[in-house]
């Protein structure tokens, strides 16, 4: 196990078992008594919880005691966690903590619950053309990084497929203007940024919503043959 990318080796620890549940759900659905059917709202989706027990050794209670300490202190900041035989990685918090102290007093079973989302390796796909279809992998919407490079000036750039309205769930399109021949817009769907050359791009990008894919099917379209466009993501799980 693994958090940060730090092994928990380091602190005399390993990993015993893991129990990882889907994200929890909220509901605003209800069945008012003066009607004959119920109003039935979409469900909305909130954290997945992962619990994990791990096992921290020492040579007496005090250095168990130590490690422990020194283990659950790289913890309380937001933490990329990689769990042993369990290919994807999650992006969470701690959220609780329970110790049970071993008969022989030289081992310490922690029980650590963390709150985030899942995701999978980096996926990165080319588009040179006006338009591609992708699967995109995974059950659940991620957030999508989105590079365009124009090979020419161009005036406008517009980008369909990778933004959504929040509430309708209509496509939205996203124009750039006055790029410039061989220089990057980088719309990042992750931290929420539109830079070009590390320069905020803002004010030349008319959108409502940040990049996002949807899993499965998706076609993307570019207003201009002129650009070299690059869709990064991480698949994510419900």
């Amino acid at each position: 196990m693994k958090v940060n990318g730090i092994d928990i080796s380091t602190f005399s620890a390993k990993q015993l078992r893991y129990e990882i549940e889907h994200r929890e759900v909220n509901s605003q659905s209800e069945w008012p008594a003066a009607l004959e059917t119920p109003v039935m709202e979409k469900s909305t989706k909130g954290f997945k919880t992962i619990t994990v027990a791990i096992a921290v050794y020492g040579k007496g209670k005090e250095a168990v005691i130590r490690n422990r300490s020194n283990l659950l202190a790289i913890m309380y900041e937001e933490l990329e966690l990689e769990l042993d035989g369990y290919s994807n990685h999650f992006e969470c918090v701690l959220d609780k903590i329970t110790v049970k102290e071993s008969i022989k007093r030289k081992c310490h079973e922690v029980t650590l619950k963390f709150i985030g989302y899942e995701f999978g390796t980096v996926r990165s796909i080319n588009m040179t053309g006006t338009i591609k279809s992708i699967t995109v992998e995974g059950n659940d919407e991620t957030p999508c990084v989105v590079e365009i490079t124009p090979s020419v000036d161009l005036p406008s750039v517009e980008i369909d497929g990778i933004a959504y309205n929040h509430i309708s769930g209509d496509k939205e399109t996203i124009t750039i203007r006055n790029l410039k021949a061989g220089k990057a817009v980088i719309i990042n769907g992750e931290d929420c940024t539109i830079l070009q050359e590390g320069d905020n791009k803002f004010a030349d990008t008319d959108m409502w919503e940040f990049p996002v894919l949807k899993p499965g099917a998706n076609t993307i379209s570019c207003s201009s043959d002129k650009c070299t466009v690059t869709l990064k993501y991480k698949p994510r799980y419900v």
